[in-house]
């Protein structure tokens, strides 16, 4: 089990992305496949309540976006700050660094795995 605030996992979606195309033995592929299956699923419930707290405090535009107004934003910012530091518990184990000793990963894709490394 590996817990986690909310945020490490938002705000490196991007560069989790970008580990799809790694390539890691297949005992580490199969433990990075649980743990992204797990990210997924918290990212998709966070972009629901983020969907929620938007149409609670902002207005959607004719373009599809979403606006919140300067009155309603310190509201919004304390909501959604309160979410990001939420912490959440994924039902998956942390990757011991040994396992990826052989893989060429970035200095910002090691960073985004850091809380989900042991060792």
């Amino acid at each position: 089990m590996i817990e986690v605030q909310l945020k490490d996992i938002v705000n490196n979606a991007r560069v989790f992305g970008t580990l799809n195309n790694s390539s890691f033995r297949a005992r580490t592929a199969y433990k990075i496949a649980l743990l992204f299956k797990e990210l997924q699923n918290q990212l998709d419930s966070y972009n629901n309540v983020r969907k929620d707290l938007l149409e609670k405090y902002g207005e959607l535009t004719s373009t599809g976006q979403y606006t919140v107004e300067k009155e309603k934003l310190s509201d919004f910012s304390a909501e959604h700050n309160e979410l990001l530091n939420e912490q959440v518990q994924l039902n998956c184990n942390k990757i011991n660094i040994n396992e990826l000793e052989d893989t060429e990963l970035t200095t910002e894709q090691m960073t985004a795995l850091l809380p989900f490394i042991a060792g």
